[in-house]
């Protein structure tokens, strides 16, 4: 089984995908691709330079599911049985994947002002430090534009299952419980 996780900044994929791990799955991560991609192309690792890189990546090999296809690769390679994927933000990844029988997307959201607290909190090179910069950046990443930049609402509007993390851990990893549940009907 592969689950990819998206959603908005801050809005709790990767605590969805640490609790998946803890389930025994296999964890994955777009994120973490990018940020090889771009340290061997000389790009910082704050947001606008990830950007930049990842619409650098589109340029070059358009709507091909780079990142999808080395992931899977991987999976298969290892034998892996089940996959936790997050930071998907194209939904042409999210087709890839949707070729396999047992893929499901999780789309993670919370309220604007939670997403901004929580990425404040963590203070890595790639969050915002001030709302407005925050809110520029959510609702660019959100949007989209054409095949340049993430398209968020898109691969979130391919969701299977929606999870407003607005409350708890404890309550996020309930929601995920009862997904895990669904699925494995």
């Amino acid at each position: 089984m592969i689950i990819g996780v998206t959603g908005t900044i801050g809005a709790g994929k990767d605590t969805v995908l640490d609790y998946l791990v803890n389930r025994g799955f296999a964890r994955f991560s777009f994120s973490t691709l990018i940020r090889e991609e771009a340290d061997m192309r000389g790009f910082a690792m704050d947001r606008t330079s990830l950007e930049t890189c990842g619409d650098q990546l589109r340029k070059e090999y358009g709507n091909s599911p780079i990142f999808a296809n080395k992931i899977l690769e991987e999976i298969n390679e290892k034998g892996i049985k089940n996959a936790a994927v997050g930071g998907i933000r194209q939904p042409w990844e999210i087709e890839e994947f949707r070729k396999h029988k047992d893929f499901f997307l999780i789309a993670v959201d919370a309220d604007q002002e939670t997403r901004f607290k929580r990425t404040s909190k963590r203070g890595g090179a790639t969050d915002a430090v001030n709302f407005e910069k925050f809110k520029f950046f959510d609702e660019r990443e959100y949007n989209g534009d054409g095949d340049v930049h993430q398209q968020i609402k898109k691969t979130m509007d391919m969701a299977d299952f929606v999870i407003s993390n607005d409350g708890t851990i404890e309550e996020l990893h309930n929601n995920v419980d009862k997904i895990l549940k669904k699925i494995k009907k």
